[in-house]
C-alpha cells in the first residue's frame, strides 16, 4: 500500500500565521504558569516563606521572573534589611 503525501510548498503567509499561533499559545501557557506559581506561594504562611528566604512582597516578582531568579531576589531582600555597621543581630 502506497501512502500519498502532500509535497506542496508552504507559503510564507501560512508560516507567519503558524508562528503567530504558536507564540500566542506559548504566551498563554507562560501566563498560566505565573498565576499558578503566585497562587501556590500565596498559600504559604509567612514563616514558610521566610524559611525559603522570601517575604510576601517577593511573590509577584518571583512569579513574573521565574525560579531561576530566586538567588537574585534573595540578595535584593537581604540588601534591603542589612544591619547597620556595629549593630548586632539580636539588637
Amino acid at each position: 500500500m502506497k501512502i500519498q503525501t502532500c509535497d506542496a510548498p508552504v507559503s510564507s503567509e501560512s508560516r507567519r500565521l503558524s508562528h503567530i499561533w504558536f507564540s500566542f499559545v506559548a504566551a498563554i501557557k507562560a501566563q498560566h504558569l505565573r498565576y499558578a506559581t503566585e497562587r501556590k506561594l500565596n498559600f504559604l504562611g509567612d514563616r514558610e516563606l521566610a524559611d525559603i528566604g522570601l517575604c510576601r512582597s517577593d511573590i509577584p516578582k518571583l512569579a513574573r521572573l521565574g525560579p531561576t531568579e530566586l538567588p537574585l531576589i534573595r540578595e535584593e531582600h537581604q540588601a534591603n534589611y542589612r544591619q547597620p555597621d556595629g549593630a548586632f543581630e539580636g539588637d
